[in-house]
């Protein structure tokens, strides 16, 4: 006759056993729900204007597992995607069993110049740092002439021979993109000068001296000389001088 502590022993038993039969259906179930119920239908990708859509996913779906949300959520959960150049960084996030947003965080460049010892495009950022190094030309991008480049580093900043030119070339790009007056071109003068080439506009900007003052004043001059060709003089105005001659070209 069975005594008391050996029914105990099997009903604990029959309880172990019914919990790991209870969890190991409760797992058959979620993964057949994320296995069949998981396709995904639709792929958001914002924040990209470097690089294609297409270029994008086929950097983050980029294996046999990748139709699946839950698996591609998890995968960049603790791996980044694989770098692109301009990009930064990528998040991806999981918008339901069907759907994947992709956010693209590209690198901040405010210009890029030729760089002769490399045959490239050196493209740096606010702080003068080299983000890129690349034989691509990038739309919407300054670009600067008229430096002289000592020496060039990938995420190092440039090094140029008139090292006091490039902090004030710095400082103008980081103010015209301040007051949203940034040009296609800027072009180093004289070794101070600055002149500012857009469509149908130039700019002879002068050196950085009062250079809020005077980017004020170009934003309120703008929509005066709107759909106009010439060359705004700007190179000798002071904050006691207000003349400022736009000569046009016919």
């Amino acid at each position: 006759m069975r005594n008391k502590y050996e029914e105990k022993d099997g009903s604990r038993l029959l309880q172990w056993l019914t919990g790991i039969l209870g969890v190991a259906i409760f797992l058959a179930i979620l993964f057949l729900v994320i296995y069949f119920g998981c396709r995904i239908k639709t792929i958001q990708i914002e924040g990209n204007e470097i690089h294609t859509d297409e270029e994008i996913k086929q950097v983050v779906f980029n294996d046999k597992y990748s139709w699946n949300s839950v698996y591609v959520f998890l995968k960049y959960k603790w791996k980044k995607p694989k770098t692109l150049p301009f990009v930064d960084t990528m998040e991806i996030q999981w918008k339901g069993p069907g759907s994947v947003k992709v956010h693209v965080y590209e690198k901040n460049m405010v210009g890029y110049l030729y760089v002769d010892s490399t045959g490239q495009f050196a493209y740096i950022d606010k702080d003068g740092i080299v983000e890129e190094l690349s034989t691509r030309i990038i739309e919407g991008v300054v670009e600067l002439q008229g430096l002289s480049v000592k020496d060039v580093k990938l995420y190092e900043t440039l090094k140029t021979e008139n090292g006091s030119t490039f902090k004030n070339l710095l400082s103008l790009t980081n103010t015209l993109e301040k007051y949203e007056l940034m040009p296609q071109k800027i072009r180093v003068e004289n070794g101070s000068s600055f002149c500012l080439l857009y469509k149908d506009v130039t700019v002879n900007f002068g050196n950085a001296t009062n250079l809020n003052e005077k980017l004020v004043r170009l934003k309120k001059i703008f929509p005066e000389i709107e759909g106009l060709k010439g060359t705004l003089h700007m190179e000798d105005w002071t904050n006691e001088e207000s003349d400022i001659t736009f000569r046009k070209e016919k």
